[in-house]
């Protein structure tokens, strides 16, 4: 229904949330062990910790803890400003998106709820997720997204596509940017097989820093959905 109809392969890639307090943390470190216990200990390597990293505001975003999984599936990243929640496709036909989806919903309502638990306001979040669909022939696909009038403008057989599209809307009162990204390229799903080619999307929504954030984990499910 999109128009490209080469033979498609549609897998979801990865999801990202970000949650950018108010005040800035001074000792993350101090967060990550409590945190991973709610969450069932699904961070089970060894975490990466730079707690001696100054206390500037040009490092603020810089990740003092890095939390991840064995599996690779889960990921977390803690800085003084920030933290993001980074869920990986399981590589596993038997598991389904929607599987996926719901599990990225739930631990991205109890870190919120932890977060909030601390008294650790939030001030805006972001939410980002890529998949990919495996086509042979991804620039001529993706072209025929693209008006008759643009393409005139550069003829011949497309080689390459990049579509960006970015607007401001709405979702549950509060204002947020929202970013459509396409681009060719190739991915491996495992180290066995030959890249694919394709076209990834990303989709990208993040809440404005200057307008009341109007979301909780209560209705985050909704703001994911919508």
């Amino acid at each position: 229904h999109t128009g490209i109809n080469s033979r498609i392969v549609h897998s979801f890639i990865n999801s990202q949330f970000a949650y950018y307090f108010k005040e800035k943390i001074l000792r993350p470190d101090s967060l990550h062990v409590e945190l991973n216990s709610r969450l069932g200990s699904i961070f089970d390597t060894t975490p990466r910790v730079q707690s001696s990293l100054p206390d500037d505001d040009r490092l603020k975003e810089v990740p003092i803890v890095q939390l991840s999984a064995i599996d690779e599936v889960y990921r977390l990243n803690f800085a003084r400003s920030r933290a993001d929640f980074f869920i990986n496709n399981r590589q596993d036909s038997s598991v389904t998106f929607a599987y996926q989806r719901q599990d990225f919903v739930e631990k991205t309502k109890k870190i919120w709820e932890y977060f909030e638990e601390k008294d650790l306001g939030i001030s805006w979040i972001g939410f980002v997720t890529i998949f990919f669909l495996g086509m042979e022939n991804p620039a001529i696909s993706a072209s025929k997204l693209l008006k008759d009038t643009i393409k005139e403008v550069s003829q011949g057989e497309p080689s390459e596509v990049s579509i960006r599209y970015s607007s401001k809307v709405q979702i549950l009162g509060t204002g947020v940017n929202n970013l459509l990204d396409l681009q060719h390229g190739a991915v491996k799903f495992s180290n066995s097989e030959t890249p694919r080619t394709g076209v990834f999307i990303t989709r990208d929504f993040n809440t404005k820093p200057t307008e009341q954030l109007n979301f909780s984990p209560k209705n985050l499910e909704e703001f994911i959905a919508e």
